[in-house]
This record gives C-alpha cells, structure tokens and sequence, in this order.
C-alpha cells in the first residue's frame, strides 16, 4: 500500500472567508501542484485513488468545523482546479476562458457534491461560479459577505492569487 503525504492550505481572506486549498506533498514544487493528480505509479492497485481523496474531503471538513468553532461568521471557497485534460485548448477549447480559469472543471462538480451534503442550506448560502470553477459556501450570519462582495472576492482572488 502507497503511503501519501498531502498539504491542505487554508488561506485567510477578507470578509471571513477561509480559501481551502490541497496538493499532494511530492506536487509542492510544482506551479501545477493543484491540478496534478496520482499516476500510475503512485496508485495503489487495490483502489483509484478516490479513498486518498475522500480522507482529504474529511479532513476539509474537520478543518471547517474547527474553524466554525473560532469565527462563527466563516464562510468557505474553493476554486475546482483542472485536470490536465481540462487544460487542452484541443480538448476543451469551449471552457477555457480568456483569463486562464477553467468552466465547470470535474473537480468544481466534484467538490460541489461534497459540500451540498454537509453544508445546510438553512445555515449556508451555496454561491456557485460555474465560469470559473469557484465555489464559496456563505455563512448566513455573515451579513457582510453579500453576493455582490463575493463576486469581487472572487475577482480578486483570481486577479492576485
């Protein structure tokens, strides 16, 4: 069995949002280190993958409810980066965008069934950017962060990294 180290940022932004990011360790030095996957190599062959995966998407969750714990007010945001199909202009020439960003990546669809699972609509406003494969989960009580304020959070999330 493959043993896999992986790094999950949670990056602090305006407006209590928390930008949740992950790679795998060996990925760290590579500017491509979100859109990287395992290769064949580095999989085991008794699974694909997919239960590194769900013990990340777990360990996500752990983090927003210790999080939740500290700001009652945060809200959360990712941006589903592509895979390396999704990158071929060739391939996927309809949903690269003119700035860089992805369309609806498999990872953004990935992820927004994760979260409509665990984040109660009755708590959380589901903020959905299909253009650019960002997601942000609004706390409720965040009455600050408006739709319009997250559009440009996003904006310039995308602008400066």
């Amino acid at each position: 069995m493959y043993s896999h180290t992986y790094i999950i940022e949670v990056e602090h932004r305006d407006y209590n949002i928390y930008a949740i990011k992950f790679y795998l360790k060996s990925h760290r030095y590579s500017d491509n280190r979100y859109s990287l996957t395992l290769n064949q190599n580095q999989k085991d062959k008794n699974h694909s993958g997919a239960k590194n995966f769900l013990i990340i998407l777990n360990t996500m969750m752990s983090l927003t409810k210790d999080i939740l714990i500290k700001d009652s007010k945060a809200s959360f945001g990712f941006i589903g980066a592509p895979i390396f199909s999704e990158m071929d202009f060739e391939l996927n020439n309809d949903n690269i965008n003119n700035d860089g960003t992805y369309k609806n990546t498999k990872r953004f669809r990935i992820y927004k069934a994760f979260v409509l699972r665990y984040f109660s609509p009755q708590r959380f406003e589901h903020i959905q950017f299909i253009n650019s494969s960002a997601y942000l989960i609004r706390n409720k009580k965040n009455t600050l962060l408006t739709k319009q304020v997250s559009e440009e959070q996003l904006n310039d999330y995308l602008s400066n990294g």
